[in-house]
């Protein structure tokens, strides 16, 4: 009798220490009871289905179906906080209440895991507050071996709200200047520097500071920076002025368009830059695709010392 009360004794103890943990660890953790879903999928299972993907696509109403056996029994403290609410019983029982119309392609994902058994899996979802707010998780799960675990099976969550709305916003931003640089009734040149600032910075390793006399002292330097330097991007209007047939035309190294009687001009330009000037300002000639010769002054503006772009 003492050896069985001593078992339940520490037994509790464990019980507790577990609880503790499970109650203030500072991640979203769920103990939902999947018992019921894994009889249902293994009844499909038994009815001939193996490739669920297309199971599920040719029947939406069976992911809502069995989304709503999974239980939910228990939640920690940090669950409470994600959705807002104050007390678990405002949890208990189905997901329904913090599901959204975008939680269906994670339900489809979570079923097709279970059905094929898979280990471990995580997938991105789009759920709510209890206050109706939209939150974005990551939800991670390690299914049990045994099928008796599937009833008090733990599921963390990963709260990915902010970085949602941040690449939301810096998309918006880029789609906003993108606009801008299409739209914008100037000829502009993003052009990549990466490999020309790698060579320059080789050549002051080597104690190399009088450019001018380098490039003359190496007149082919300029053409190799020609072969290095690469168009990387340019606005409508450039492919207009320029006469190209599209932007791809003007895309990769600067040699494709440029002529021999601006390489002096592009030399200062590349001497000015391995200076250190991120602005610079030259006036050169250039041809359109069909031949037009074009006078153009542009400055050239370093955001990266790696990058530059050409008005």
């Amino acid at each position: 009798m003492s050896k069985k009360n001593d078992y339940l004794e520490a037994l509790k103890k464990s019980e507790s220490r577990y609880r503790t943990i499970f109650e203030n660890v500072n991640i979203p953790l769920w103990e939902e009871d999947h018992f019921d879903l894994m009889k249902a999928l293994e009844l499909l299972k038994q009815r001939g289905i193996t490739d669920f993907y297309t199971y599920f696509d040719e029947n939406p109403e069976e992911i809502i179906r069995l989304s709503a056996l999974i239980k939910v029994i228990d939640v920690n403290q940090e669950t409470l906080k994600l959705h807002k609410a104050k007390s678990k019983e405002e949890l208990m029982g189905s997901l329904d209440k913090i599901s959204t119309p975008g939680s269906i392609l994670a339900f489809k994902e979570i079923l097709i895991a279970f059905a094929e058994n898979r280990p471990q899996f995580e997938v991105e979802t789009v759920g709510k507050t209890l206050t109706g707010e939209e939150i974005n998780t990551i939800v991670i799960v390690k299914l049990p071996k045994e099928q008796e675990h599937f009833k008090n099976l733990i599921v963390c969550t990963v709260d990915i709200t902010g970085r949602k709305k941040m690449e939301k916003a810096l998309q918006e931003s880029e789609q906003r200047y993108r606009n801008i640089f299409q739209a914008t009734r100037v000829s502009i040149w993003e052009e990549d520097y990466s490999e020309f600032k790698k060579t320059i910075d080789a050549l002051k390793d080597q104690g190399i500071t009088d450019f001018n006399k380098y490039f003359t002292d190496h007149p082919d330097f300029v053409y190799k920076c020609l072969d290095i330097i690469k168009v990387i991007d340019i606005n409508k209007y450039t492919v207009s002025l320029f006469k190209f047939e599209k932007k791809e035309d003007a895309i990769g190294p600067l040699r494709r368009i440029f002529l021999e009687e601006s390489i002096p001009t592009f030399e200062k330009q590349l001497i000015a830059i391995a200076e250190g000037n991120d602005v610079i300002e030259m006036e050169s000639e250039f041809y359109t695709a069909n031949g037009e010769k074009l006078i153009l002054f542009f400055p050239l503006f370093s955001f990266c010392r790696e990058k530059y772009v050409c008005l």
